[in-house]
Order: structure tokens, then C-alpha cells, then sequence
């Protein structure tokens, strides 16, 4: 009898952890501003002498990400990795000063952007360290690149002339939005599935590239930010 007046307070306990609302998941997994490059590491290819620069400048009154080419070609990948299936959006916001008299998508020669946006797949092969992820070659994983093209195109997506484990999506082409900033958004599953016929690996990550080496031209390039985050 003296443990009765405890079976209430056992039941009211009960009662409030299933009634208690669940956590709110994140609506996003990556969220850069670029006021700094802490998220990011240096991405290098084997052969390639000279280096694209990229720093943080002030548009207005906000950060973003500055990338210049000369001759050059390097870029920037994001240490963390995530889950495209929990994650499947992709946007961000990037300008482009100019665009390449010899770029082509359709050639190595021309294989030059001025500014493209990769997402890396995990992979037969895929990268043990991020770090250093683009040193060796092939791709280290099947890759979507978004990229904006110098010479106006219909083209939306095509083959790497460099990889078959890579596509290109054709964002944007040619010079009528130069120097204005743009905003994209696409579907990271979406557009894997139309890319290779099937479905993804569930790990990603991100990398960004303003490239030069191949047309031996320049360009400057900016990217405001980029987000992934939940459909």
C-alpha cells in the first residue's frame, strides 16, 4: 500500500516523455556566407603550376568569396561530407566579371570556367582524405559539376571531356548576365539520376573551382553563398 502514491507520479512522467514534441531537425546542413574560408581546404591538381587565388571581400554590405584566374587552376573543398538523401537541395548565388575566348565544354582545350560548383559522390575510389581529394586523377567519385559556360549554349547537360565519372550542368552560358549576381537551385538526386541512370551513393561534399589553365586566359568570379538543406 505505501507504493501506491507513486504510480501516478510514474504515469505522469510516462505521459510527458511521449507527449513531449521531438526535436526540430535542421532545415539546413550547410549554410556559408563566406566570411571566412575556416569550412573549406585547398584543392590541388597534379601538373598544374599555377594556382587560382581566392580570398573574402565586401559586395555592399556583405562577404563573399573572390576568385581569380590567371593561366591557373585550383580550388576549394568542404571538409564535412552529408546525406544527399536527407539533403537533396542545393542553392547558391554567384557573378562572373568575364568569360573565356577559347572555353568550350565540349573540348579538354576548352575545359575552362570562369566558376563551377561541384558535388563529389562517394565512390569506388572516393577520396580518403579531403584535403587532398583532387591530387590524384581520375576523380576520386562520380561528380556533378555546374558550371557557367563561356560561349552561349543550349546545351544543359553533357560529358566531361576529361572524366567519364563526371557531367557537366550548363547553368549559365555566355556573356548576357555578366557582373550580375545570379541565384541557382537544383536537386542533388535528382539530377545525379539523370546524369549516370541511377540512383546516388548517399555521401557528398562540395567543391568550388575557377579555372584557367587550359585556354590560358583569366577571369575573376564571385560566389555570395551556398547552401544544402532539406527538400
Amino acid at each position: 500500500m505505501r507504493f501506491r502514491p507513486i504510480i501516478p507520479i510514474i504515469f505522469a512522467a510516462v505521459m510527458f516523455v511521449f507527449n513531449s514534441p521531438l526535436p526540430a531537425r535542421p532545415s539546413h546542413i550547410i549554410c556559408d556566407n563566406f566570411s571566412d574560408l575556416s569550412s573549406w581546404d585547398d584543392m590541388y591538381f597534379k601538373n598544374v603550376r599555377y594556382h587560382t587565388l581566392y580570398s573574402i571581400v565586401k559586395d555592399g554590405d556583405k562577404t563573399c568569396l573572390k576568385a581569380q584566374s590567371y593561366k591557373s587552376a585550383s580550388g576549394l573543398m568542404l571538409r564535412s561530407a552529408f546525406n544527399v538523401y536527407e539533403f537533396s537541395r542545393l542553392r547558391w548565388r554567384w557573378k562572373v566579371d568575364n568569360v573565356y575566348e577559347k572555353g568550350n565544354h565540349k573540348t579538354k582545350e576548352g575545359d575552362d570556367y570562369p566558376m563551377r560548383v561541384y558535388v563529389v559522390f562517394k565512390d569506388e575510389g572516393f577520396f580518403a582524405s579531403l584535403g587532398n581529394a583532387f591530387s590524384a586523377d581520375p576523380l576520386p567519385g562520380k561528380t556533378l559539376m555546374y558550371i557557367w559556360e563561356s560561349k552561349e549554349t543550349e546545351d544543359k547537360m553533357v560529358a566531361s571531356p576529361r572524366s567519364s565519372k563526371a557531367k557537366l550542368i550548363i547553368k549559365e552560358s555566355g556573356e548576357s548576365r555578366l557582373g550580375q549576381w545570379v541565384s541557382e537551385e537544383v536537386n542533388m538526386v535528382d539530377d545525379y539520376h539523370a546524369a549516370f541512370g541511377k540512383y546516388p551513393p548517399e555521401t557528398a561534399t562540395l567543391a568550388i573551382m575557377n579555372d584557367a589553365d587550359d585556354t590560358q586566359e583569366a577571369s575573376t568570379s564571385y560566389l555570395e553563398s551556398i547552401e544544402v538543406y532539406r527538400d
